[in-house]
Parts: C-alpha cells; structure tokens; sequence
C-alpha cells in the first residue's frame, strides 16, 4: 500500500475542513432565519389589517398575504413610506386593487379613532387583525395624549384600534387577531406594572429603552390572553386571539428617532 504524501493530507484537510464550514454556515443562516411558512394554504378572500405595514415583519407579512390572495389593509403613520412599500410589494406581484393604505398613527388616539372608523365604513367584516407596529427609541417622550410613547404605541394604540374593531372581527366566519410581541417580555414582570408611574421616567438597573419596549411586549401578550378569556366567557368561539415572538430580527429601523 502505497504512503499518503503529506501535500494530499493537507489538501483533504482542507476540503474537509471547508465542507464542514459551509455546512455550520447553513445551519446557523437557518437558526437566525427561524422557521419558514411554505405549505401551500391560500388566503384568496381573506379581509386583513396589518398595522406597521410599510416595513420589516408588518412589510412581509401584508406582502405574502396579498400574494396568497388576501385583500389587506396596510396601516400606517407615513403616507410616503407606505406609498414606497405598496410600490414596491406590487412590483413584486402584489395585486394593488388588494392593497389599501390608511393613515394610522397609533401614538394618537384620534388617529386609531379615525382610521377605525374609516375600516368600519368600508368593510362589514374583517378576519384578520395582525397588531405588528412598534417602535424602540432611546428617548422619554410623551405622546399628545400624555402617555410614554413606546407604552402608547406598541400597546395603547393597538388595544385601541383592537377594541375598536371587534365588533366586525366577530363578524367574520373565522376572526383572527395577532398579537406581535417579543422575547424581551422576560425582562420585566407584572411588577413593572404600577399605572401610577408607568408614564413617568424610568429608574431601573436595565435601560429606560429596554424596560419601555419589554413593558409594552409583555402587554400586548396579557392584552391576547386576557381579550381570549372574555371572548370565551361572553360564548365567542369563532375569534382566536394570540400573540407571538416573531424570532430574531435586525434592521437599520430598530432605533426610530421622532425627531
């Protein structure tokens, strides 16, 4: 049997060594990408509202429904970043006579007030409520209504517009409601819940940014199951109401400035 030259061990190292990189590389990309919807299931006459539709997880997610054959409701504060992501979804096959945008700015409880109403008048029923819009920012601030304004954003505003829109949400065969909220839920308790000062300055070994946003999470999944409590004890089972992690999600928007 003839010897292995030393140059034809190293090259097999290195293919070996290579393959195996690529390998981990995939199953990592897979990880941080988290699991994929691809079953085949059509929302062909579905009525959606997805608010925060102009960007990120709000983006994707009220694109895939039009595609699948939803007519969705894009909610939104910007009029130009709507327009440009209405743009391009259509461009990306979205059918624009199933895309529809509606000024929402859910830091302002006269605009939810208005944009439900509006939803009202257009629609007798809608199925699908995906609460997605959110906003992380590294300052305090208070909205025109007086509340901190991640608090009112991310949960205020979308208990607002939910409680606003449940009555046509019962309307439909099959109502959902979709919470989106965050594993940074898990750095706060209920404690960091005192409605005396949950508007107020936050003193706290974590930052004032972390404890806001993980606050308003953790409410938007007691808001899911508290509305799932009441909605079985009033005998409606034909809404469900959820909330969700949507995985690991890195964008150049997580900071917003209000500026």
């Amino acid at each position: 049997m003839l010897p292995i030259s030393r140059n034809v061990r190293i090259v097999t190292a290195v293919a070996v060594a290579g393959s195996l990189t690529v390998f981990l590389l995939r199953r990592y990309r897979r990880f941080i990408n988290g699991g994929q919807f691809t079953e085949d299931v059509s929302a062909e006459g579905k009525i959606v509202v997805v608010t925060g539709a102009n960007t990120g997880i709000g983006f994707e997610t009220a694109k895939e429904l039009n595609l699948r054959g939803a007519k969705v409701y894009m909610l939104c504060r910007h009029p130009l970043r709507a327009q440009t992501a209405r743009e391009k979804m259509i461009k990306a096959g979205c059918d624009a006579s199933r895309l529809i945008y509606i000024h929402c700015d859910l830091s302002s409880f006269k605009s939810v007030r208005e944009c439900a109403v509006e939803l009202i008048k257009r629609e007798s029923h809608i199925d699908i409520l995906i609460n997605n819009a959110g906003i992380m920012i590294e300052i305090f601030k208070k909205t025109e209504d007086g509340h901190e304004i991640m608090w009112q954003t991310n949960y205020l505003g979308h208990f607002l517009l939910t409680e606003l829109l449940l009555p046509i949400v019962e309307n439909s065969k099959k109502g959902r409601i979709i919470n989106v909220a965050s594993i940074n839920e898990r750095l706060v308790s209920y404690r960091d819940f005192d409605l005396r000062y949950i508007d107020a300055p936050e003193s706290s070994l974590i930052s004032e940014v972390d404890i806001y946003y993980s606050r308003s999470k953790l409410a938007n999944i007691m808001h899911a199951r508290e509305l799932s409590r009441r909605l079985r004890h009033r005998g409606i089972n034909n809404v469900t109401v959820n909330s969700l992690h949507p995985g690991q999600f890195h964008t150049l928007n997580n900071f917003i400035s209000l500026s």
